[in-house]
């Protein structure tokens, strides 16, 4: 039966020009104007449904059937996954790009189609912010587009993530996970996952090579992994932590698997984020064989001791798991989130 749809508003998002060599004729170009339009109806079916276009009537009067479409309702950062598959990168922007925050903003608008002002203090982070990370360099914007889609604005990190294990035998099959963690001033934060670090990007050749990674890895290890205190550690003023050194020593590094994954941006609402993400396993000796936490200082060169406790900028704690454990601390939080959101959806 006919849907009694009707098209209750619509509004016009944006028109771009793409130019491409022509796949049906040999040695021809082919300019789409890509017009993107948002409408909003009313009468669909609110479940997933399909629809039936017909050829126009014939001689008789008979309409034969063309074709037969499906319809699934998706949140648009899914749609946003599916349509970057096949897509091909048009543009990219990164340090010295933009002038200003200004002139970053009026591109979003002009070129993406994007409103930063859901961005704005309330409601996720600024233009202000994005601004800070591509001068320094912790992201970069992509600008993707395909023939039959709209353009895809991605924003771009490349993040190092860590296999620790140990040469203890006590720990074998073991990998280390980072269980909590702690800015300066702030309260810490329980988490669940691997060691790892977004990459800074200024001069860096993407994607990222052998060296840079296994030296990322080193270092990462050394920085993260070398100043040890007990696991119940935390940063609070004139609390002064018991610090020692693990002497850790990197014995093996070998690449892993890279892969890459696109998610809803939690910082910028609206705004797909495309992690980049690279696995490195790394062998050590002289970590400490049960729970341990750690801090990163800053050295005082003139006086050669670090200095008082509050200059720690960063503390994280670690736990050694098998993956059969990691497994199951995984679902029971997504099984303990999910039972937050049904009570706060019965609340709201």
């Amino acid at each position: 039966a006919p849907s009694p749809v009707e098209v209750v508003d619509e509004n016009f998002v944006d028109h771009t020009i793409e130019v491409e060599v022509s796949k049906s004729y040999t040695g021809l170009l082919t300019m789409y104007h890509l017009y993107t339009v948002e409408i909003v109806c009313a009468g669909l079916p609110s479940v997933d449904f399909n629809s039936l276009e017909f050829k126009p009537a014939d001689e008789s009067a008979k309409r034969h059937l063309k074709y037969l479409h499906a319809w699934v309702w998706l949140p648009w950062a899914d749609i946003q996954r599916y349509l970057f598959e096949g897509s091909i990168l048009k543009d990219r922007k990164k340090q010295g790009s933009f002038q200003s925050t200004e002139e970053l903003r009026r591109w979003l608008a002009d070129q993406c189609g994007v409103r930063p002002s859901t961005w704005e203090p309330g409601a996720g982070r600024g233009v202000d912010a994005l601004f800070s990370e591509l001068e320094h360099g912790k992201a970069q914007l992509e600008l993707w587009g395909r023939h039959d889609g709209v353009p895809l604005l991605m924003r771009v990190v490349h993040v190092l993530q860590l296999e620790v294990t140990s040469t203890d035998p006590a720990l074998a099959g073991r990998v280390l996970l980072q269980t909590w963690s702690q800015a300066q001033g702030e309260e810490s934060k329980q988490e669940l996952k691997l060691l790892s670090r977004s990459f800074n990007l200024v001069g860096a050749h993407v994607p990222l090579n052998e060296g840079s990674l296994r030296d990322a890895a080193k270092e990462l290890v050394k920085e993260k992994l070398t100043n040890v205190v007990e696991p119940h550690f935390r940063m609070q003023k004139g609390v002064q932590p018991q610090v020692t050194s693990s002497n850790v020593e990197v014995l093996r590094v070998s690449l892993g698997e890279s892969r890459h994954h696109v998610d809803e941006s939690v910082e910028y609402r609206g705004l797909c984020t495309l992690y980049h993400l690279y696995t490195v396993e790394v062998e050590c000796e002289g970590l400490p064989p049960t729970d341990f936490g750690s801090i990163d200082r800053t050295l005082d060169q003139e006086a050669e001791a670090y200095l008082s406790p509050h200059s720690a900028m960063f503390a994280q704690g670690f736990r050694w798991m098998t993956w059969p454990e990691y497994a199951d601390m995984l679902r029971t939080q997504v099984s303990e989130a999910s039972v937050r959101q049904d009570r706060i959806q019965r609340i709201c």
